[in-house]
């Protein structure tokens, strides 16, 4: 946990989504929010491109077309609501975590 939310990291075809939740991992926020993700990798850093998606209360960041999240390290800077985290580090690949929160 980064700050005073929580950051979700999930994969998917063309890059990763990233959440930002609050203290029980719910209700993501997109309004007065940011995300910037680095990838790290072989000592060189990619800024992917982050958006919201239209609809959704998520980032979408998008992968260039030759890359996969094989190896390396995303480094995720986020604000929710105009509140700051620190940065999150996530190694790759990402792998899937059995750990459910207490809400259920």
């Amino acid at each position: 946990m980064p700050g005073a939310f929580h950051v979700e990291v999930v994969a998917n075809d063309v890059g990763i989504n990233v959440y930002l939740l609050d203290m029980h991992f719910k209700n993501p926020q997109i309004a007065d929010s940011s995300v910037n993700v680095i990838l790290e990798r072989d000592g060189d850093q990619l800024t992917l491109d982050c958006q919201v998606t239209n609809g959704k209360k998520m980032f979408s960041c998008v992968l260039p077309n030759d890359m996969k999240l094989d190896v390396g390290k995303l480094i995720v800077n986020a604000s929710r609501g105009g509140l700051p985290a620190q940065p999150m580090h996530y190694e790759l690949p990402l792998k899937w975590s059995n750990t459910t929160s207490a809400s259920e």
